[in-house]
């Protein structure tokens, strides 16, 4: 029971993590925001909004041990990624990772890679996304969620030690493959409509 109990908690504080970034989509909408290449000082405004939701979310995550933490900093990232262009995702992950990198801790590496490689892909799928084969918004979010949260327990892998890196991965791969595709699919698809 004492694993259930422990599932059970790294649940509850990772869906309370991910409700602050329902505070994104809440921003997309407020601002209208539209890409222009005449007005990219307002790409960096909300890259730097973006990037203090980034420590918003960092500050209020899962501790596993000192120095490795688990948030939902991979959805924040590829949804920023997809909708919001490079330039406001370079500045919120330089922010994100500049943050990370202060914490320190064995799972910095993992942390700086998770939100590089999860902002990369968000802007990847933004790019090459029409030649997916026809499916439903929702099914393509959920697929992005799937494919940016395997590549997040991969990013795990940089750990140190090597066994903590595998522990971790075992002891999370639940929630990452669950509720964080189901997360960036429904936050996605609510910046996805505002559109």
């Amino acid at each position: 029971m004492p694993f259930l109990r422990e599932l059970l908690s790294m649940f509850t504080d990772l869906i309370n993590n991910a409700i602050l970034l329902f505070g994104l989509a809440l921003i997309y909408a407020v601002t209208n925001y539209k890409q222009n290449k005449k007005q990219q000082w307002r790409e960096i405004i909300l890259g730097l909004i973006i990037g203090v939701i980034s420590i918003l979310v960092m500050r209020n995550s899962w501790l596993y041990i000192q120095g490795l933490f688990f948030d939902t900093r991979s959805v924040l990232f590829v949804v920023t990624g997809l909708f919001f262009g490079p330039i406001t995702t370079a500045v919120s992950a330089v922010i994100g990772v500049v943050y990370r990198i202060t914490q320190g801790g064995s799972g910095v590496y993992s942390g700086v890679l998770t939100i590089i490689t999860t902002a990369s892909l968000g802007l990847l799928w933004a790019r090459f996304r029409k030649y997916l084969p026809k499916m439903s918004t929702w099914v393509e979010f959920l697929l992005l969620g799937i494919v940016a949260h395997i590549i997040t327990l991969l990013c795990f892998l940089a750990i140190q030690p090597w066994e903590t890196a595998v522990d971790v991965i075992g002891s999370t791969f639940i929630p990452y493959l669950t509720l964080y595709p189901v997360v960036t699919m429904l936050l996605a698809q609510i910046v996805y409509l505002q559109r």
